[in-house]
């Protein structure tokens, strides 16, 4: 071992996971598990590979990009949103 914390292959980094939970509370929006491990997948799908090397300001840029193409996705279909989008907000209580 040479004295850093490994993460387990899979998990989100904990540099990411502080990331959005700073991103999430400062929208007002809560900081769940779930969010964060599906705001890093969506992370990793826009940057290409695992987010683990980015600095916050790509995360939040390959952030925006996601959620502007899942909202571009939408208006296509006639959607205002994502069907999806904002389902867990209304659900948390």
């Amino acid at each position: 071992m040479d004295g850093h914390r490994q993460e387990r292959p899979g998990a989100v980094p904990a540099d990411f996971r502080r990331w959005a939970q700073n991103y999430l509370r400062a929208r007002n929006e809560r900081a769940t598990s779930t969010r964060i491990n599906a705001m890093y997948d969506a992370v990793s799908l826009v940057l290409g590979l695992t987010a683990a090397a980015h600095s916050s300001e790509a995360y939040e840029r390959a952030w925006e990009a996601y959620c502007d193409g899942l909202g571009a996705i939408s208006r296509e279909r006639g959607l205002e949103r994502h069907p999806h989008r904002y389902r867990g907000a209304a659900n948390d209580n």
